[in-house]
Order: structure tokens, then C-alpha cells, then sequence
């Protein structure tokens, strides 16, 4: 989840319109591994002193269309964990 500081961009207007016209560039398909994407990842993170960048945060050339796993792998979540997850990013229990 997002930090509290940044997490009203995530519910900006601005954003979901952004995030929408990539997701539909790309068709909906992961650009890592041409699963389902279903987030939409910032390459450059955002933090509290570029939150107000557009050049950062609305723009297309800074984000790719992700599945869960490949942004959870992304952003290193599990790496120390026997967590697995099925290609759908749904946790596979042992």
C-alpha cells in the first residue's frame, strides 16, 4: 500500500486516467511476462519529493503494466519468505 504521503495521488482523477490509457495500450497484458496485468508500476518510485512531477507520475514512459507476481517481484515482497504464488499472483499454500 501506499505511503500516506502519496496515497492521495492514487486516488486522483489525474491518476486513474493515466493508469486506465496505459492498461488499455497495452491491452491489458503484463509487459514482463504477457500475463493479466493488473497494476500499473511506476519505474521511477515515487516519493515524497516527486510526488508533484508529472514527468514522474503521469507519465506513460515511466510506468509498465504488471501482473502481481511481476510486481510483487518488482518490488523484491517475499524474497525471504517460501511464499509462491500461482501465475493469477493468488498465494499457493504447502
Amino acid at each position: 500500500m501506499a505511503r500516506k504521503s502519496i496515497k492521495p495521488f492514487y486516488d486522483s482523477k489525474e491518476w486513474k486516467n493515466v493508469r486506465n490509457q496505459k492498461m488499455l495500450s497495452v491491452n491489458y497484458r503484463c509487459e514482463k511476462c504477457d500475463g493479466v496485468a493488473e497494476e500499473v508500476h511506476h519505474i521511477i518510485e515515487l516519493n515524497e519529493s516527486n510526488i508533484s512531477n508529472p514527468i514522474v507520475t503521469l507519465n506513460t514512459d515511466n510506468l509498465v503494466a504488471l501482473c502481481r507476481v511481476c510486481h510483487n517481484k518488482e518490488h523484491g515482497r517475499f524474497k525471504k519468505s517460501n511464499i509462491k504464488f500461482d501465475k493469477k499472483g493468488n498465494m499457493i499454500k504447502y
